[in-house]
């Protein structure tokens, strides 16, 4: 459950923060890009109008993609984890951690600290302490 938290999380909130034009859409389309790690001659046979379209297709293939590899490491290591001697979140074995980490760093920098940000979340956070 936390390692799905911390995928879903981190891929959606970023693609938030492209949509709000927090991250350069080109910044951000070519991190995505790097955690599916296609060959650059494939072929696709879609076309995308915007770079929206293609930030919703890539997160759901990387999604897809992360919950293969996350549930194929927790395969790996699941005696360990019944005897309790296994301890790390599950995202630190990931292939594209490193490229995770870049997400992260990049959206705690760009827009879970400016003031753009809280604007847009004052708001929401008005709305939940009514409700």
């Amino acid at each position: 459950m936390e390692a799905a938290d911390d995928i879903c999380y981190r891929i959606i909130d970023f693609e938030d923060g492209l949509k709000l034009g927090l991250v350069p859409h080109e910044q951000g389309l070519s991190l995505l890009r790097q955690i599916l790690d296609d060959d650059p001659n494939r072929k696709s046979s879609l076309t995308f109008y915007d770079w929206r379209e293609e930030i919703g297709y890539l997160r759901a293939r990387i999604i897809g993609k992360l919950i293969e590899e996350t549930s194929a490491i927790f395969i790996q290591h699941e005696p360990e984890m019944l005897q309790g001697t296994y301890d790390k979140p599950l995202i630190n074995e990931l292939s594209c951690k490193p490229v995770l980490d870049q997400i992260k760093d990049l959206s705690v920098k760009r827009f879970t600290r400016t003031a753009r940000c809280w604007r847009l979340r004052l708001p929401v956070l008005k709305c939940l302490a009514v409700c």
